[in-house]
């Protein structure tokens, strides 16, 4: 029956998409026509009518009164420190917030502010709205005024407040125990990326190792379901993460069954908490902290297991779990830390060692101030370490999404490996197809890269209220205009999102980088980005700099950065692509207004039959200028970036009627100037020109395939609809 229960799983997984795949039906009652056992129909029975059952009842989050300006609920987590997810009678909601406040789990507050389009982003973004929507969340929403109406004085959020009274002065180190015990959704997103970078984020994932190293200890002196409750107790403080509640499916079996003399079956036991959790959200199934749970467990009991040498095991343990991980990690995640190979070998060690200290000191805590300071200097090493991994040059490896047929055969490729460590599966037999396989997971890899050969795309990445705009050659060299600021506080900031992006997009240079002025909402993202990318050259406005832009140029410098002045009257080429500067003139020009935007880099882009004119902030000063002195240039373009995200300051009727263009696009998020301008879109309505936006169609990405432009934008509010569509009901809905 052991191995029969493997064959239940998998028609689990198939009853779940039996209402959007109406076919599979068909399948189901096979395994009762060939396995002829009482015990098996009986289980079989009960987990595919349970699978059924949830999916047939199971509807998507679904809220829409969006014109709400404020929340009243529960905190029920933690996203980050920027972020927490609030709870009501209508469902849960991200929160970001701008301010410091002592919130707890389970505080009641009033949330004051406004929703805001969650459904479209960046490139590599769609992973966050699948992550939402396995959360069951079901709107985001920015808070300008959190009201705590009533604080939780329960026995556990007491325990919780003592544990972050006697972390909060140890600074980095009080981040890192913060993680390691209750999980990294409070950690500071600073410290959350060097981990991520030196490859063992995993560590902020309560899993198996706390969880067994609890077990352990409390099992030398208390009775199993003693044990269990007080696990139980754990994943309450914790707030019940889908890795943690995985393990304590697990080792809660696993103590029952040796309380009654019964062996547990590692494998099987893995199945079941998946089906467990399946059952409580089906939508688990496309998320990455549930697959990535599973596969890492998977590969540990299949694989590394079947090595008897501890020698081996010790070597193998971060190439196979990474293996397992490799093709969720470069799904949902915009690059692979290479350096992870390593890094784990050194620090799953030190992380072993420090854990149990790190929890009797954590239990001792409670009852004594200020003890977890003797463990400031473990804490403060082990975060050198940490940085040491993460600015290794392969830390940071961008890599395009590949296909869902590469997920598939990558995994089928695995899967056989697994059944030949496992089974009497005898390779030499079907060494043809493991050929294919193999030979067919790298052409599915590949392949994003080389259909994207021979094309020129402009993107337009959504950072707010600014810009930053990637321009891609034929040839695949790349140039950044732009990164975005400060501005946009409803979601992370622009310059870590674009860097993201980028790496999403496989880019891990930057052949020309260029900011067109020293506006916060276009340079202050490029600092996140120098960190993560190698870059070849810096141009800027031949003017003369203040902090921002002399900073930005020290730190490329120390990188040994090329630089150069750009001014009117320049041009350069690149693959084919032409660059002809408009503005400024060479020190600037004083336009006699109280800030520079008149000053900043105006570029006409010129391509085969295509142009597109990238103008900054310029207003109608600078635009008169280049008006003038060039009519013929920037005649009846293809594509216009609207100036200074539309701003009525930039409204001028010649220079749109000479412009002409056919695509205008407005670089543009909540604010407070009126961006964009009616008369602006007015003004580009009457001159029949297709606007796209930023704020509304996420990212903006322009493709020019032999002289035929395709435009995409990033959209995401249908990459789950359908998933679990009831084709029966015909009431079912979805969100817009």
């Amino acid at each position: 029956m052991r191995k029969l229960f493997r064959l239940i799983f998998i028609f689990f997984l198939l009853s779940l998409f039996c209402f959007r795949y109406p076919i599979l039906f068909i399948f189901l009652p096979l395994p009762l026509i060939f396995i002829k056992r009482k015990d098996f129909l009986i289980y079989y029975l009960i987990f595919i009518i349970s699978g059924l059952i949830r999916v047939y009842f199971y509807k998507p989050p679904i809220y829409e009164n969006l014109n709400e300006d404020s929340l009243i609920g529960s905190v029920c987590s933690f996203e980050n420190s920027d972020s927490f997810v609030l709870k009501n009678s209508d469902g849960k909601f991200l929160i970001y917030k701008n301010e410091n406040l002592n919130l707890n789990p389970y505080d009641k507050v009033k949330v004051e502010g406004y929703f805001f389009n969650d459904k479209s982003g960046n490139p590599g973004e769609d992973s966050f709205y699948l992550y939402k929507q396995s959360e069951k969340i079901s709107g985001t929403f920015f808070g300008k005024n959190i009201e705590i109406i009533q604080k939780d004085n329960s026995i556990l959020s007491k325990i919780r407040g003592k544990f972050y009274s006697n972390i909060k002065n140890l600074g980095i180190s009080g981040e890192i125990i913060e993680g390691l015990i209750l999980g990294g959704r409070g950690v500071e997103s600073n410290i959350k990326e060097e981990f991520k970078y030196s490859g063992v984020l995993h560590l902020f994932a309560v899993s198996g190792l706390h969880i067994s190293i609890i077990a352990s200890f409390l099992s030398l002196f208390l009775h199993p379901f003693l044990v269990i409750f007080l696990l139980f107790i754990y994943l309450m403080i914790i707030l019940f993460p889908v890795s943690a509640i995985r393990s304590f499916i697990m080792f809660s079996f696993y103590l029952l069954g040796k309380r009654f003399y019964r062996e547990a079956d590692s494998l099987n036991l893995l199945l079941f908490s998946a089906i467990i959790l399946l059952l409580i959200n089906p939508i688990n199934i496309i998320s990455p902290s549930f697959l990535l749970t599973f596969s890492s467990t998977l590969s540990i009991i299949t694989i590394i297991e079947k090595f008897k040498n501890n020698f081996y095991k010790f070597f193998l343990f971060p190439l196979f779990i990474n293996l397992g991980n490799f093709p969720i990690l470069i799904y949902f995640f915009p690059f692979f830390s290479f350096t992870s190979f390593i890094s784990n070998l050194i620090i799953i060690p030190i992380i072993s060692l420090i854990l149990p200290l790190l929890f009797f000191f954590v239990i001792l805590s409670i009852l004594i101030n200020n003890i977890l300071t003797i463990l400031n200097p473990i804490f403060i090493i082990f975060y050198k370490i940490i940085l040491f991994f993460s600015n290794f040059p392969s830390a940071a490896f961008g890599v395009k999404k590949p296909s869902v047929v590469f997920l598939i055969l990558f995994f089928s490729l695995f899967f056989l490996f697994i059944l030949y460590l496992n089974s009497n599966f005898e390779i030499k037999r079907f060494k043809p197809l493991f050929l294919i396989l193999i030979i067919s997971v790298i052409i599915s890899f590949l392949y994003p890269y080389i259909s994207d050969f021979g094309k020129m795309r402009i993107t337009f990445f959504d950072v707010g209220e600014g810009d930053s705009i990637l321009i891609k050659t034929p040839d695949n060299k790349y140039i950044l205009i732009d990164g975005g600021g400060t501005f946009y506080k409803e979601k992370s900031s622009p310059g870590i999102r674009v860097l993201n992006s980028l790496k999403r997009l496989g880019v891990n240079k930057i052949d020309l980088l260029i900011f067109t002025h020293e506006d916060s909402d276009h340079i202050e993202g490029l600092f996140h980005i120098i960190k993560r990318e190698k870059i070849d050259y810096i141009g800027y406005p031949d003017i003369e700099l203040s902090y921002y832009g002399k900073d930005l140029i020290d730190k490329l410098e120390i990188q040994n950065v090329k630089k150069i002045n750009l001014k009117r009257g320049d041009s350069f080429e690149i693959d084919g692509l032409e660059f002809i500067i408009l503005n400024p003139v060479s020190g600037g020009k004083d336009y006699l207004r109280a800030n520079d935007n008149n000053n900043s880099l105006c570029i006409l882009l010129k391509y085969k039959n295509f142009s597109a004119l990238l103008t900054g902030d310029i207003e109608v000063e600078a635009i008169n200028d280049i008006y003038k002195l060039y009519p013929d240039l920037i005649n009846d373009v293809t594509l216009l970036k609207v100036p200074h995200h539309g701003s009525k300051n930039s409204y001028d009727m010649n220079f749109f009627n000479l412009v002409s263009p056919e695509y205008s696009v407005i670089s543009v998020g909540p604010n407070v100037f009126g961006h964009p301008s009616d008369d602006i879109l007015d003004l580009l309505s009457s001159i029949n020109s297709e606007i796209l936006r930023t704020d509304e169609d996420g990212a903006i990405e322009i493709d020019i395939i032999k002289n035929k432009i395709k435009i995409n934008t990033y959209d995401f509010s249908e990459t789950i609809t359908n998933l679990f569509e009831n084709r029966f009901n015909s009431s079912f809905s979805y969100p817009p």
